[in-house]
């Protein structure tokens, strides 16, 4: 495994409120496909061209994030904001998938604080080894390096993957999943308690391959409506939907929730595993499942 410095990225940043984040980059929330810079709360300078909506493929929905490596070494830089998240604890999670053609080339994904400083370590697709490393402050005196975490966090290339960062500023702790699983813990940087924006960053160490990235959200834990409680297996159909969403799980539905991306309940009811979304506006919303197996969450759109 190579330890090595970037030596050029494109960087993109969402600029981050108060309330939870859900981007799903479908039309329905205002994107269109193209180069991501400029569109809703994405920012961007340099190799924006490398950072695209596409709709060759999506965790869910038609779109994603698609992340090529770009031809030069050329330095982007990010677009921080005074909006953010304040919360003792914060929580980031995204779907990825890495194609198989991705070769030598890493991705990163990482918060920042208000002012575009560091907040944890940076999440990274090591393409070159299949595994998730983290860029951390465990090298001499305080900084960065890479931390190769093992076997327990290698994905499947052509497979979505979920990560998940769990940032505790009052523990100063950030605990990282792979698909559910627990994978690392490290330090939160010290003196900083709150997210100012996203950034996803392209080494552009070669030409090869692809990375795409669904579901990206950034939230405070205690907001209700949008923090998964329980993981529990169902899904919903059809998605997208004009008129009903139903609920596959093997348990019966005791509630449900349905919120809009800015984390507020909107009124819909549910029959035999069944919702009424009639007389929903379009757009992206989050359902919240309730079963005797536990509490989870999806997102799905009205059509």
């Amino acid at each position: 495994m190579k330890k090595i410095l970037l030596s050029g990225f494109v960087a993109i940043c969402g600029l981050m409120n108060a309330q939870a984040i859900n981007a799903g980059f479908e039309q329905s929330e205002g994107y269109t496909v193209g180069t991501l810079a400029g569109q809703s709360i994405w920012g961007s300078t340099a190799n924006a061209h490398t950072t695209v909506v596409s709709t060759e493929d999506a965790k869910s929905g038609i779109a994603s994030v698609k992340m090529t490596p770009g031809t030069s070494t050329l330095a982007g830089g990010v677009i921080s904001t005074t909006n953010y998240i304040y919360a003792p604890e914060i929580v980031l999670e995204f779907d990825f998938k890495v194609n198989a053609a991705a070769y030598q080339t890493w991705w990163m994904v990482t918060p920042q604080d208000p002012d575009a400083g560091s907040v944890v370590g940076r999440v990274v697709l090591g393409a070159d080894i299949d595994e998730l490393l983290v860029l951390d402050y465990t090298g001499a005196n305080g900084a960065l390096a890479y931390t190769e975490i093992g076997e327990i966090a290698a994905f499947t290339r052509d497979t979505w993957n979920h990560v998940k960062m769990v940032m505790n500023f009052d523990d100063g702790e950030a605990n990282y999943y792979l698909n559910d699983v627990l994978i690392y813990t490290g330090p939160v940087v010290a003196g900083t308690s709150a997210v100012g924006n996203l950034v996803i960053a392209n080494d552009n160490y070669d030409a090869l391959g692809a990375a795409f990235v669904d579901n990206v959200r950034l939230y405070d834990s205690a907001t209700a409506g949008v923090n998964d409680i329980k993981k529990s297996a169902f899904s919903v159909f059809p998605n997208p939907t004009a008129d009903f969403l139903n609920v596959a799980t093997k348990s019966k539905v005791e509630s449900a929730q349905v919120y809009d991306l800015s984390g507020k309940a909107v009124n819909v009811s549910v029959s035999n595993n069944q919702i009424d979304v009639r007389n929903l506006a379009k757009g992206s919303y989050v359902v919240k499942i309730q079963t005797a197996e536990g509490t989870s969450t999806q997102k799905f759109i009205k059509k």
